[in-house]
């Protein structure tokens, strides 16, 4: 009996992980084998840079948002995190040891301790002594000359507590509305942010929103198929999971789609031959 348990066990599992293959691999192949041609009909192009030009620059930093308006992008991208302190720090990830010369997460640290840490060097030495910059550095540097799309991002565990209050605060003080989008993986932030100001465009990231199974993945694996939220304006994947099918269902729900992170101009000309 117990042997008979076991291999039903081997069984459902070896079916779980081939749908998950499935579920994975056949989007891969799908854009990998899209053609990369020019495409004399693209319009609607949106030319977003992620973390700034965090090619040419330490990833969101001011240097790297500077560089990215000399090229006259239409957003500059970034992530938001919230300091121990209540400052709105822009960072990746929930601590700062990838990016910077510092130790400990985000949520403990002070931004008195976080400004003082050196978050160029481990890109070029020549960026030596780059700072970490808070939101409101940020958008102060744009101005509103360039669009500012801000991602909501979370600690190890759960979510800030008074993100969202804070963002939309900021946001007030440089009379940005016009010019900021706000994105994120975490549907609490973005209903919260909707029912606060509503005046604020939302959208919605989602990494895999898969057909081929019933879930999708946004923060973690969520069974049922993806649905938008009713409010946002865009659903932004990753792009190995856009199909022409998909896409044109976003936009029959008049959603636009902005799909991360196509770093070459390989992947751009297939993502805009999909639509």
């Amino acid at each position: 009996m117990r042997r008979k348990i076991k291999i039903t066990l081997l069984t459902l599992l070896s079916i779980v992980l081939l749908f998950m293959l499935l579920a994975i691999g056949v989007p891969y192949i799908n854009f990998t084998a899209t053609s990369a041609d020019d495409n004399p009909n693209k319009k609607n192009i949106i030319v977003i840079a992620h973390r700034g030009a965090s090619g040419l620059a330490p990833e969101n930093t001011l240097a790297s948002f500077a560089k990215a308006m000399e090229f006259n992008v239409d957003f500059i991208e970034l992530d938001v995190h919230v300091s121990k302190d209540d400052s709105l720090i822009v960072m990746h990830d929930y601590d700062v040891e990838r990016t910077t010369s510092g130790e400990g997460d985000i949520e403990d640290l002070t931004y008195s301790y976080i400004k003082t840490l050196d978050a160029g060097s481990e890109f070029k030495p020549e960026f030596k002594g780059e700072k970490v910059p808070t939101l409101d550095e940020v958008l102060k540097l744009s101005g509103g000359k360039t669009k500012v799309l801000i991602e909501l991002k979370w600690p190890k565990k759960g979510v800030y507590a008074d993100l969202v209050k804070k963002v939309i605060a900021c946001i007030r003080s440089n009379k940005a509305e016009s010019w900021v989008v706000i994105q994120s993986f975490e549907v609490a932030y973005l209903d919260e942010m909707h029912s606060l100001a509503p005046d604020l465009e939302c959208q919605q990231l989602v990494f895999a929103p898969t057909s081929l199974l019933p879930m999708h993945v946004t923060r973690k694996a969520v069974a049922g198929n993806f649905t938008p939220l009713p409010y946002v304006t865009s659903v932004n994947p990753h792009h190995l999971f856009i199909t022409k099918a998909w896409i044109k269902r976003m936009h029959k729900e008049h959603k636009t789609v902005y799909p991360f992170t196509l770093n070459t101009e390989d992947k751009m000309r297939k993502a805009i031959n999909l639509g």
